[in-house]
């Protein structure tokens, strides 16, 4: 417990090194685990149901809930309450980046098996629109900021969902879920760093509850998002076209 504590306080000496470098690149690494692990179970036959995110949401709630008013004047009385809230809700973080993930290759792997059977009619459809007249290829020119950004938007999952899909069929069956066991346990001894480092924002804010804010609001961001993903998701009938 010394030693956890002592590189507690070494945290707490170098914040800005912790904010600013450790601590993105370890919540970067955690989230893109989480994340591609998620789509893995989608390709492995496991769809994540979402009572998971209702559930993790009310764990982080009761989480702050039972967290210190005034972390910085006990955090060394009450310790490990304080980490170890945390790590709670550092692990539904891991797990709702695993939702995501696990919900977002299931929105778009439909669009890559279609895409893939359609390949040569699209670009019959493509030749066609542009030998076409000069007014359709006006309007073609004339395709505005908002939906290549979208565009992109879509292209970025998209290949995230077919790399985790290739990684994940060229894996013999024995290995997966002990590899799926490997990722969470590594998960894990990354969550305790980031408890025990966490002391860099913690103990230089206003108040505590801004290391759970840390925490959770980027798993928070994820479900955004996911809901982007959702809501924007083309029909079958635009994809046709």
């Amino acid at each position: 417990m010394e030693n956890v504590q002592k590189i507690t306080r070494w945290a707490g000496h170098h914040r800005i090194l912790i904010r600013f470098f450790v601590l993105p690149i370890a919540f970067y690494f955690f989230g893109r685990m989480a994340f591609v692990l998620g789509g893995e179970f989608y390709f492995w036959g496991y769809t994540i149901p979402e009572y998971t995110v209702y559930a993790l949401t009310a764990l982080m709630i009761a989480a702050a809930w039972f967290y210190p008013k005034n972390p910085r004047q006990v955090i060394y009385q009450l310790y490990w309450k304080i980490k170890g809230l945390e790590f709670t809700v550092c692990m539904a973080s891991f797990f709702l980046w695993m939702y995501i993930g696990n919900q977002t290759v299931q929105y778009f792997n439909p669009l890559l098996e279609t895409t893939s059977k359609t390949a040569e009619s699209s670009i019959i459809h493509l030749t066609s629109l542009s030998s076409g007249s000069s007014e359709n290829s006006t309007a073609s020119s004339n395709e505005t900021t908002v939906t290549s950004v979208k565009r992109s938007f879509f292209n970025y999952f998209k290949n995230s969902t077919h790399a985790i899909k290739m990684k994940s069929l060229f894996r013999p069956k024995s290995e997966r879920m002990p590899t799926a066991l490997g990722v969470i346990l590594g998960a894990i001894g990354i969550a305790a760093g980031i408890v025990v480092l966490v002391c860099g924002i913690q103990c230089g804010g206003a108040s505590g509850s801004v290391a759970l804010g840390v925490i959770g609001g980027l798993a928070l961001i994820g479900l955004g998002i996911w809901a982007l993903v959702a809501t924007f998701k083309p029909d079958a009938s635009r994809q046709n076209k």
